[in-house]
């Protein structure tokens, strides 16, 4: 290898990642309440508990107002009663299991990690197999985006910083199965030294802690404030013309 490559090598492998005091911030800020509030398993459920509430109130409202009618005789009350409480049982299991879902997942968290390299950022996670094998592989996902060609969008409410690609930009979206968790950064590096693969999924958009904004902007990333949904910015963001002139 030639002194140019060895530089050119080294460049490339340098990584920039957030301060100790950031990642520790990040981590003790993800309450069980954030963590709940971010889960989408767990919220399902609970979205189909509402459905059984929304339900035992109904009956409930029947059963109140047909009684002060008079319209209802002792079957009618005994059958409103049961359909009552077995509804009400129904959404009390679909809210505790919510509940035990998302603390399973809270106190089982993704691993992730941010980091920058070679002009690019990453965001990693990882999802361990199923099958209990023991030998801790499982699928590492890389998020990757040229530093460049993206924009981070802060949302106070959902204390989140979004990265947002530029229009023409994509932020692609890189599996590798049968892997473990610590080849993560050597799998990063491998796709800077060897490129995007050609067939690679890409994505709108990917959400880092706002732990991590002083991290996002030292690497080069123009930070916006915003109220906005991600999902709607994800189709309605355009870059202001110079935007691509400050980068």
């Amino acid at each position: 290898m030639s002194r140019g490559q060895e530089r050119s090598s080294q460049r490339l492998a340098k990584i920039i990642e957030p301060t100790d005091d950031e990642k520790a911030a990040a981590k003790a800020a993800q309450t069980f309440g954030r963590s709940y509030a971010h889960d989408s398993t767990a919220l399902g459920v609970a979205a189909f508990a509402l459905v059984f509430l929304i339900v035992f109130a109904i009956v409930i409202v029947t059963l109140v107002d047909g009684v002060l009618r008079g319209e209802f005789g002792d079957q009618d009350i005994a059958w409103l009663v049961a359909i009552g409480a077995a509804v009400f049982v129904v959404f009390a299991v679909l809210v505790v299991v919510s509940v035990l879902v998302a603390r399973h997942h809270y106190l089982h968290p993704v691993k992730s990690d941010v980091f920058a390299a070679g002009g690019r950022l990453f965001h990693t996670s990882f999802m361990p197999d199923k099958e209990k094998n023991g030998d801790g592989r499982g699928i590492v996902r890389i998020n990757v985006v040229d530093i460049a060609e993206c924009a981070g969008f802060h949302n106070r409410k959902d204390r989140t910083v979004w990265i947002l690609p530029s229009p023409d930009a994509r932020i692609h979206d890189v599996w590798r199965r049968g892997k473990r968790w610590e080849d993560e950064r050597e799998l990063c590096l491998a796709l800077l030294e060897k490129g995007i693969p050609s067939g690679a999924d890409t994505d709108p958009f990917f959400g880092v802690d706002e732990q991590y904004r002083g991290f996002l902007e030292r690497i080069g990333v123009r930070i916006e404030e915003t109220a906005e949904p991600v999902d709607f910015l994800a189709g309605t963001w355009l870059p202001a013309k110079d935007d691509f002139h400050d980068w």
